[in-house]
């Protein structure tokens, strides 16, 4: 805590609720039951007979001849929150990196709000679908962490002050409005990306790795900015090797393996699949 060593000890003794408060830490489960699959999950109330606001429709792309990405399919509908999930390797970002235009597949097409993107620019899906990347460095072009938010909704139109105050605030960016974004931690770079991505209010806002480089209180924050966009009517994907945080915010998740989509379920259904983690890879992640 602000260079000194607060807690010393056991995590047996440290994540007790008491220790956890008095050294500063936030839990993300209790700790007296921390298995993934002891923990509440959130619920799904989705009208699944409306049309989805997207479709990946037998999605295929190779690199080097290989396929990364094998016949995809899945839709997802407004004010949903979806995890993606999947070893190293498993084809989570390059998935992602369909949803907006950025990769274009050789087979299969992705719909928004029912029209094919095939011929749309990265520029105009902007407008729907916000983006923020596992290595937020690649997305930063402006000189101050002020303008960078501010240059999506001014670009679009859709500048709501009120807005990027709120997010400004959640994400903790107040004394950072004024340095270059590419001179901050890596934890800070990937706020200062998240507030960007959601600053034009896109419809659907993907999410590659957000917790990666965050603390207990971020996560927390993160995911009750989450909730509160989903509550708006907007829809959340997000890749993720975090199980906890999936499972916080996250009622449905699509896990991947060799470049398909082997399980489209529950949570709660998957985590207590052990054979089936230990096939595509994430059985460690959950631990005993």
């Amino acid at each position: 805590d602000t260079g000194r060593i607060k807690g010393d000890g056991p995590p047996s003794f440290l994540l007790t609720s008491k220790n956890a408060d008095r050294f500063g830490l936030t839990l993300g489960w209790k700790a007296e039951s921390p298995r993934l699959a002891d923990r509440p999950f959130p619920e799904n109330a989705i009208r699944r007979d409306r049309p989805p606001v997207l479709a990946a429709e037998e999605i295929t792309y190779k690199v080097g001849g290989r396929r990364v990405l094998n016949r995809i399919g899945f839709e997802v509908h407004r004010g949903e929150s979806v995890a993606v999930l999947g070893a190293n390797g498993a084809g989570k970002t390059t998935l992602l990196k369909h949803l907006n235009g950025l990769l274009r597949p050789a087979k299969g097409r992705i719909r928004l709000h029912g029209d094919s993107i095939r011929n749309r620019k990265v520029s105009q899906m902007a407008r729907q679908v916000g983006m923020a990347f596992q290595n937020p460095a690649g997305q930063f072009f402006k000189l101050t962490v002020r303008e960078e938010i501010l240059a999506g909704p001014l670009a679009m139109d859709r500048l709501d002050e009120a807005w990027i105050e709120e997010i400004i605030r959640l994400f903790g960016l107040a004394p950072l409005l004024n340095r270059p974004p590419f001179r901050l931690s890596g934890g800070e770079k990937k706020r200062v990306a998240f507030a960007a991505a959601l600053a034009a209010k896109p419809d659907i806002l993907v999410m590659d790795e957000p917790t990666a480089g965050q603390d207990g209180h971020f996560r927390n924050t993160l995911g009750g900015l989450l909730s509160e966009i989903r509550s708006r009517g907007r829809t959340v994907i997000f890749a993720t090797h975090d199980l906890a945080f999936a499972a916080e915010n996250s009622p449905r998740w699509l896990v991947m393996h060799d470049g398909r989509i082997v399980r489209d379920d529950f949570p709660e259904s998957i985590l207590t699949d052990i054979r089936f983690l230990e096939k595509v890879g994430l059985h460690e992640t959950v631990g005993n």
